[in-house]
Formats: C-alpha cells, sequence, structure tokens
C-alpha cells in the first residue's frame, strides 16, 4: 500500500510525501512536472528530484523520474494538488 499525502513544510512550499513499504519521498510540488490518473484508476506522477552526492549533500542537478502509484482517493488527491497549483 502507498500513500501519498501534500504537505505545507514552509510558507507556500507545498510538498507531495509519498511512503511506501521501501522508502518515504518529499517531493517539492513545483518540481512536479505531470500528475495524472489512467483510467485503471493508477497516478501516474512525472517529477524531479535533486541528486546527491557521496555524502548526502544536493547536487545542483536534477533527476526525472516516470513512477505509477496505486492510491485509494486518487481523485481527491489530484483535486488537492491541481488546488495548489
Amino acid at each position: 500500500m502507498n500513500y501519498l499525502t501534500v504537505m505545507d513544510k514552509l510558507p507556500h512550499q507545498y510538498y507531495l510525501i509519498i511512503e511506501t513499504k521501501a522508502q518515504e519521498i518529499q517531493i517539492n510540488c513545483m518540481n512536479i512536472e505531470n500528475f495524472s490518473i489512467q483510467e485503471d484508476g493508477r497516478i501516474t506522477l512525472i517529477y524531479f528530484i535533486p541528486l546527491t552526492d557521496w555524502q548526502g549533500r544536493p547536487k545542483a542537478e536534477m533527476e526525472r523520474r516516470i513512477e505509477e502509484y496505486e492510491c485509494f482517493e486518487s481523485a481527491l488527491l489530484l483535486k488537492t494538488y491541481q488546488g495548489i497549483r
């Protein structure tokens, strides 16, 4: 089961939090290229995430990722995201 939520960490900086069994990812909503729902209810997410060096410090480059998730309330999540954008 994957959990996707939207959180306001700093003033006017919203993050999409993706929690799975293996990891937790926090994506700044400004770094999301596309967020859509497919016919089968899955969420397709295309986003950029900062790369880090071997010490964990962020680099200037960003990595583009394309991922699909199954989420219980995908329509509500998409509506919330569109309201933030």
